[in-house]
């Protein structure tokens, strides 16, 4: 069933216009998270001006305003967005990132501070052909063959998790389980070149990487909407379902040479949240041969203090400032509900399906789901009320 609904949900956001802001408003300030809203897809806030998009029909123009919704104008900039990594830059046309983006042999993968990482291919961009990852910074300068992703290091067009000290985490092709599910394994690749290491074998994961699932923290101190992962790297530790050993949660070292079982659970795949010292993950739930979204659980990031949240099945989505904010059912019939981090305080927020699209101070963006199909934008506080349609 979560597989069902995650493909569903993948379909209607790739379709529709469900867009997935970078940040979230500050709360002590009412006026501009409901300003956040109200616009179709904002990005960030950079030195007292909101920048976004305008509308679904013009994704191609960038505009600003003040915080206090004054002095709207079109900014004269090129800009690069990447929603699902929460990537956004501006640039001067006929700069090094203008031509790097404009190179059909090139794809960028993560921007940290001034480098760029990137694939470049060797011929056309296609599954025959050699590429290879690289570092640069955004002037043009320092390029580092960091590794070819060829047979020999199968690694994943696309498939960078995270850049962390002088590694970069990146998953690779791995075998299939018993069941025929198709699995990865993650390699750390050096960011000095030419050192890759295998350091987990065979975790699976869905690829569905444009569903909108959880809420993680980056830079412009703000929460985004991203997709679920098949693990998460949390201070020095990767945290993953182990598909050795019944896909129990797990954690390894960064460099793979330790392994700690976390929880004797299996982990529903894309399903592992962090929240400060705790790990918050759904279990499966098997009725025949059908295998859907199963209990809620919470563990010490250490493998402490094991317990259940709640007590009915429910779809993690987002862990924010103590609560826990959960689907049940599914997007013809559910419902969206939230809890206290130690399973208290449960209550209902909508009595429909609802997919969230960004939380700004005390709001929540979403939307509302009607047999199956959306049926407008909405807004309400996080605690389920004033809910206030902005568009249909």
């Amino acid at each position: 069933m979560k597989r069902r609904i995650r493909l569903i949900l993948l379909l209607i956001v790739s379709v529709l216009l469900l867009p997935q802001p970078l940040f979230a408003a500050d709360s002590a300030s009412t006026k501009l998270s409901k300003l956040m809203t109200e616009l179709w897809m904002p990005i960030t806030i950079k030195d007292g001006w909101i920048y976004y998009l305008p509308s679904f029909e013009d994704q191609t123009s960038l505009y600003r305003m003040h915080t206090d919704g004054t002095g709207k104008q079109k900014v004269n900039l090129l800009f690069y967005l990447d929603r699902n990594q929460g990537i956004f830059e501006m640039f001067e046309e006929g700069s090094f990132f203008d031509q790097l983006t404009k190179d059909k042999l090139t794809a960028i993968s993560n921007i940290v501070g001034e480098r760029v990482y990137y694939y470049r291919w060797s011929g056309s961009m296609d599954s025959d052909s050699e590429y290879s990852l690289y570092r640069i910074k955004k002037d043009g300068t320092q390029e580092t063959k960091l590794a070819a992703l060829n047979d020999e290091k199968p690694l994943i067009n696309g498939g960078v998790v995270a850049i962390q000290d002088d590694w970069v985490y990146i998953e690779g092709f791995g075998k299939r389980s018993a069941k025929g599910a198709p699995l990865n394994d993650l390699y750390r690749v050096s960011t000095k070149g030419g050192q890759v290491e295998k350091i987990i074998d065979g975790y699976e994961k869905l690829n569905l990487g444009a569903v909108p699932q959880r809420y993680n923290e980056i830079k412009f101190t703000a929460y985004y909407l991203t997709a679920n992962g098949p693990l998460a790297i949390k201070n020095g530790y990767i945290y993953y379902a182990n598909s050795s050993d019944n896909f129990y949660l797990y954690r390894s070292t960064l460099d793979g040479k330790s392994k700690q079982k976390i929880a004797s659970k299996t982990v529903a795949q894309e399903s592992i949240i962090i929240d400060s010292d705790i790990v918050y993950f759904n279990t499966t739930y098997k009725q025949g041969r059908t295998t859907s979204i199963g209990d809620m659980y919470r563990v010490g990031v250490n493998g402490t203090n094991l317990r259940k949240l709640g007590d009915g099945r429910g779809d993690i989505m987002m862990v924010h400032n103590g609560w826990a904010y959960f689907l049940q059912g599914d997007l013809d019939t559910g419902s969206m509900s939230r809890m206290r981090i130690d399973g208290s305080g449960k209550k209902k927020l909508t009595d429909y399906p609802t997919v969230p699209l960004g939380i700004y101070g005390d709001y929540m963006k979403f939307v509302k789901y009607k047999n199956g199909s959306p049926d407008g934008d909405y807004r309400m506080k996080l605690d389920g009320s004033e809910k206030k349609l902005l568009n249909r």
